[in-house]
């Protein structure tokens, strides 16, 4: 059944900071803050655009990881960008 937001899933409002690492190019980090997460996502906010490509997802104190795939990217009213990240399922 939808949501209201039309979603499959609730998602939780969380800001969390953390760390894209983009691996077709691991020279290139991203740090980032999560708006919203569930258990197959989140949107984060980044400065700079995301190519829509693998990356992993690291909490800032290193704790969590995650590989993640993005989905979306969107530039926002304040030049910042709202990354959507599908996480991957384990096999």
């Amino acid at each position: 059944m939808l949501s209201e937001s039309g979603r499959l899933e609730k998602r939780t409002r969380v800001a969390l900071q953390v760390k894209l690492l983009i691996l077709q190019n691991p020279g290139i980090v991203e740090k980032a803050k999560t708006e919203n997460v569930s258990a197959h996502g989140a949107r984060v906010v980044t400065t700079h655009p995301l190519p829509h490509q693998p990356l992993l997802l690291t909490s800032s104190e290193g704790k969590v990881q995650t590989y993640a795939q993005v989905v979306y990217c969107q530039r926002l009213a304040d030049q910042s960008y709202a990354v959507g990240l599908q996480f991957e399922s384990e096999a």
